[in-house]
């Protein structure tokens, strides 16, 4: 009866505090098993069943509201990673309940600049550590109250939905310029979003694996809520990597500046590449110190092979339609493809790709012919 006449605060007590009412009551019923009718102990399991769903409710919309209200303010800077979110995602990934809030420093003083999950680095905004807390919160519940394993299933994918379409819609969307006053989405803000959204992704296995422990084989086929997140999560992703592609890709065209530098009105110095392609360089190089310390090593590679594919393409569509027979066009096209690809090697060393082959091909036809002056 008492249970029943304090559920309202239930609901409302730390979790610590829950599990400790509910381990008394449990301890409570099994003492009075044998002693009474089944129908007492049944009842009171019942009511507890009822409470720690009824937690869960109260629990779920408070993280909704705690994690739409960080992102309405999130200025997509890079977080410190302090060592209780490292502590959270460690023991989501070994399949246990996060430590309290004032343990799991792991003896780090210091914040971190990655947050660690499987071994790689992750560098984040504060949305995202927030989320990786709100989803040890949930593994803890599972954890404690395997009841509500199904109960939690879609509140988990609901909550996992909110943090990526209201991150699309701030980042990618532009949504953050009018919300929090930033001038631009710049490329560093791409990179910290696919991190962002990367690090959820490299937790989604431990976390679906923890719940489907709790639930009968018969109802795993629900993980597939969680199937879909992972899936929605990826797209998300690769449309950001697509956008920092296209940041240097839109600036390929063919402008006035390269018109002039085809065309001999600007003065270029022997041996040096126009002014078009210079600055072209110099915002691949840009680009490049900004992702290099954020993104992972594949990432950087996967983003510049799609720009070098697209130079590759662009360029050499321009160039063709031009005048290279001219022996003047023909030596400032190849000295700007020589400079690109020189400038591009040398960001992606360890590449095992051509660079550019089109262009690089384009380049020996055109300095194998014996153009006539113009």
């Amino acid at each position: 009866h008492n249970l029943v006449c304090n559920a309202q605060v239930h609901v409302k007590l730390p979790l610590q505090e829950l599990v400790r009412t509910r381990e008394a009551a449990i301890g409570f019923a099994s003492a009075v098993d044998g002693l009474a009718a089944g129908t007492p102990t049944a009842s009171l399991r019942a009511t507890l069943a009822a409470q720690a769903r009824a937690f869960a409710d109260t629990h779920h919309e408070a993280t909704k509201q705690k994690l739409s209200s960080t992102l309405d303010c999130e200025r997509w800077a890079q977080a410190d990673v302090h060592p209780r979110f490292q502590a959270v995602a460690d023991a989501v990934v070994k399949h246990l309940p996060p430590p309290p809030p004032d343990e799991g420093t792991n003896g780090l003083k210091s914040p971190a600049a990655s947050l660690a999950v499987g071994g790689h680095p992750y560098r984040v905004v504060g949305s995202a550590l927030l989320l990786v807390e709100l989803l040890g919160s949930y593994t803890a519940l599972v954890r404690h109250f395997p009841e509500v394993a199904m109960h939690l299933l879609p509140q988990l994918a609901e909550l996992l939905s909110l943090f990526n379409a209201r991150s699309f819609g701030l980042v990618l969307g532009a949504g953050a310029i009018q919300a929090v006053g930033l001038q631009r989405i710049s490329s560093k803000i791409l990179a910290l979003l696919s991190q962002s959204l990367g690090v959820v992704i490299a937790l989604m296995p431990h976390l679906r694996a923890s719940i489907a422990l709790q639930l009968p084989l018969a109802q795993h086929a629900m993980l597939a809520q969680l199937d879909k997140i992972v899936h929605d999560l990826r797209e998300h992703q690769r449309k950001v990597f697509n956008k920092l592609t296209s940041i240097l890709l839109d600036r390929v065209e063919s402008s006035d500046a390269m018109h002039a530098s085809l065309s001999g009105s600007v003065s270029v110095m022997p041996g040096q590449p126009s002014p078009y392609m210079a600055d072209l360089v110099r915002d691949a190089q840009s680009l490049h110190r900004v992702l290099s310390p954020i993104l992972t090593r594949d990432q950087m590679e996967s983003v510049y092979l799609q720009i070098l594919g697209g130079f590759d393409a662009k360029l050499q569509a321009i160039y063709s339609a031009t005048n290279y027979t001219d022996m003047n066009v023909a030596h400032r096209i190849t000295t700007d493809i020589a400079h690109l690809i020189t400038a591009m090697m040398q960001l992606q060393p360890e590449s095992t790709q051509l660079c550019c082959p089109q262009l690089a091909r384009f380049a020996q036809n055109i300095a194998s012919t014996r153009p006539s002056r113009s």
